[in-house]
């Protein structure tokens, strides 16, 4: 048997996790394959559920029994893994869209909800809404785990509707979370402009796909710089943007709904290591304060450092291709 307060936590975990108008009753009954009067029992505290129920619920809920009961041991955690299949990549990366569809839905109606990340590359949370650069991102990572004699093509790579479809819903729902700050490495244009180089002197994309990704990279750029201005999106949310004056070495989130907290640690390009143990949330937490105090604030203040970071970052993309 688990304890209460993690018995507690289970069936509040399970209620969120549950589409909307489904019966939380109704779904363990048939889970579990017992009575309406058993499951109220464990609902209401009087029974509690066994681990052999708990991991049953969380195969079936596609969670890790650590992100069910979000419990610490020995100061250690558990994190969930994207795992991508490099033969089905577009519907591994689908799966990672519909899993934080789900997880942003209804995130305006939280009375607090708060988004940290912090990126040595570009996040994103930033180009999703731009399906060029989306596509780019995939295609680099096929091209690192491409084992075949023949190296596909960028034009080999593309987004089906119901995926451009699903990128602009996250986009709105990621506005709709009322907090977010950005710790951002200064070379992450830079960065990105030496892989479209890569590519295009492989002869990979042509002049023409270039010139569509520099095209959406300087519509990135003015949303950016618009964002840092006026310190919110369109929706009238909170964005802060801090521009690192030190690199770290890989990149990092954090996200918080309420009391619930989750961190995740980027891997692969597009894949993230996830947890919402509260200690790992906290440390992550004071990592982010760590690297605030060796960043400069580009919202709203600090008009002179920003008018020169975008200005030189417009001067760089323009000059993508010689």
């Amino acid at each position: 048997m688990i304890s209460e307060a993690l018995n507690n936590k289970l069936v509040e975990t399970i209620a969120h996790r549950l589409p909307e108008g489904d019966n939380l009753a109704n779904f363990l009954a048939e889970a579990l394959t017992t009575s309406k009067e058993a499951i109220y029992r464990r609902l209401r505290g009087k029974v509690f559920f066994t681990f052999e129920e708990v991991a049953k619920i969380a195969t079936l809920l596609n969670i890790s029994v650590d992100r069910i009961i979000c419990t610490q041991v020995d100061n250690r955690t558990v994190f969930d893994m994207d795992i991508m299949e490099k033969e089905n990549l577009l519907k591994e990366h689908d799966s990672i869209l519909n899993f934080y569809i789900e997880e942003l839905t209804g995130i305006s109606d939280y009375e607090t909800s708060k988004l940290i990340i912090a990126n040595h590359i570009l996040p994103p949370t930033l180009y999703i809404k731009y399906s060029n650069l989306t596509r780019f991102y995939l295609y680099k990572y096929s091209y690192l785990l491409n084992n075949r004699v023949t190296t596909p093509h960028y034009a080999d790579n593309t987004l089906s509707e119901k995926t451009t479809e699903r990128l602009r819903i996250l986009s709105g729902l990621l506005q709709q979370i009322k907090e977010t700050v950005y710790l951002l490495d200064q070379t992450i244009f830079s960065t990105f402009i030496k892989d479209i180089r890569f590519f295009y002197k492989l002869n990979l994309l042509t002049l023409e796909e270039v010139r569509s990704i520099q095209q959406e990279l300087c519509c990135l750029l003015d949303d950016l710089e618009a964002i840092a201005s006026s310190g919110q999106y369109a929706s009238g949310n909170s964005v802060q943007i801090y521009l690192s004056d030190i690199r770290f070495d890989t990149s990092y989130g954090y996200m918080k709904r309420n009391e619930t907290k989750m961190s995740y640690i980027y891997m692969y390009m597009i894949g993230q290591l996830k947890t919402c143990n509260g200690s790992a949330s906290k440390q992550q937490e004071e990592w982010f304060e760590y690297l605030k105090r060796h960043s400069t604030s580009i919202t709203q203040s600090g008009e002179i450092q920003r008018i020169h970071y975008f200005n030189s970052q417009r001067e760089e993309i323009g000059q993508l291709i010689p």
